[in-house]
């Protein structure tokens, strides 16, 4: 028994792993582990969480990425 199988990350152990990271002021890490975790399951916490790093952190490319990508407008 010295076989471990690697459990599946899903959408929502990203967002808890970009939360824990968040706290302890890691931005880089939490930014990926949010485009992971939106990647796999589009939520609107995880879009704002997002948006707002892309914001802070002057990330315009990834921002304008992700609103195309989920087609937004400004109407």
């Amino acid at each position: 028994m010295t076989d471990i199988t690697p459990m599946p990350n899903n959408a929502e152990n990203y967002y808890r792993k970009a939360s824990n990271a968040l706290e302890n002021n890691q931005f880089n890490k939490a930014i990926h582990y949010l485009e992971n975790s939106y990647n796999l399951e589009s939520n609107p916490q995880v879009f704002t969480e997002l948006v707002k790093l892309y914001i802070a952190f002057n990330k315009q490319e990834q921002l304008t990425k992700l609103w195309e990508q989920d087609q937004f407008t400004l109407d």
